[in-house]
């Protein structure tokens, strides 16, 4: 009898210290569960060996902590977002105020000091083999910091020893392309960034000039376009006078052509008629001619043959008073 009293006296405690451990192993299993989302790596960081472990990459799940160790803060898992999200773009525009923008826009000065204002986004991804050295670099995850002053440096220099104001108008696509390189450059060769960033994007999104050099430009721009339209028009003059005169000397030759296919008609008409009749040609050109003054003449003629000679003498007849 004693012997049970005292098995259920014991039997109490024992049980509750049963609930309490499986309640902590229930805790700590939970603990030790990983879930890895798509786009998500994950490293285990452990504070008792001093170790961070190679990154397992979701989409993906299973017990990869010691789930006593996170109990106590000594081992944790480490989200690391890898491909193009939130995390890994940046954003450049506007006066800061814009809360799409992770920055406001960045201040420039040309190659002749006019100051600009230019606007860009940046997108990447992070080598998932250099996660682990990027992260001892960058413990806070804070990279984007370091892309985002970088981004700066290089527009900064591309801008102001490379472009005048106009040229940064008249080749933009120049400048992007420059800037572009100048950032992709950079960001890989830089010691603390371990080449972990990778299959960079860059997008130039605006530049904004003083409003009183964007009203010289326009103005300027207007003023080009009213000459070419006055040298448009000075040119359709030129074209439609030298239509004309084409068309003036193509009637001219027309008429050319015809008085000498006509005179060369004539020609062999009073030729045929020299042989046939025995009259020289010369005679009968002179009587054609003679014949044709004779025809255009309106007013009444006297007509006088001197002798043998074949060409008279034409006296106009005086009309009656």
């Amino acid at each position: 009898m004693k012997v049970k009293a005292v098995l259920r006296r014991l039997a109490a405690p024992f049980l509750v210290f049963l609930l309490i451990l499986g309640i902590i192993a229930g805790i700590g299993a939970a603990l030790s569960w990983v879930s890895i989302g798509t786009g998500d790596a994950v490293i285990i960081v452990s504070q008792i060996s001093g170790s961070i472990s190679q990154p397992r990459v979701g989409p993906t799940s299973g017990f990869m902590v010691n789930g006593f160790w996170r109990i106590i803060g000594q081992e944790y898992p480490i989200v690391i977002k890898y491909q193009r999200t939130d995390e890994n773009t940046l954003g450049m525009w506007g006066n800061g105020t814009d809360k799409y923008a992770d920055y406001p826009a960045v201040a420039c000065f040309s190659k002749d000091q006019l100051e600009m204002l230019i606007d860009i986004m940046l997108r990447w991804e992070l080598d998932t083999n250099k996660l682990v050295p990027l992260f001892k670099n960058y413990p806070t995850q804070n990279w984007k910091n370091i892309v985002a002053s970088i981004a700066r440096e290089q527009m900064r220099i591309i801008t102001s020893t490379q472009f005048k104001a106009v040229e940064t108008i008249e080749q933009r696509d120049v400048v992007r392309q420059k800037i572009q390189e100048a950032i992709i450059e950079k960001i890989s060769s830089e010691p603390s960034l371990v080449s972990a960033v990778i299959n960079i994007e860059f997008e130039l999104r605006n530049i904004g000039y003083p409003a009183e050099y964007t009203k010289a430009i326009t103005d300027k721009m207007a003023a080009q376009q009213q000459l070419m339209q006055a040298e448009f028009e000075a040119q359709k003059v030129i074209v439609l006078a030298k239509a004309d005169a084409e068309k003036v000397l193509i009637q001219a030759r027309a008429v050319a052509n015809a008085t000498i296919i006509q005179g060369q008609g004539l020609a062999q008409a009073i030729e045929l008629i020299s042989e046939q009749t025995g009259v020289p040609a010369s005679d009968i050109t002179a009587l054609y001619l003679w014949l044709q003054t004779l025809k255009d003449i309106e007013k009444p003629t006297f007509i006088l043959f001197m002798g043998n000679a074949t060409t008279p003498f034409l006296f106009p007849i005086p009309s009656n008073p």
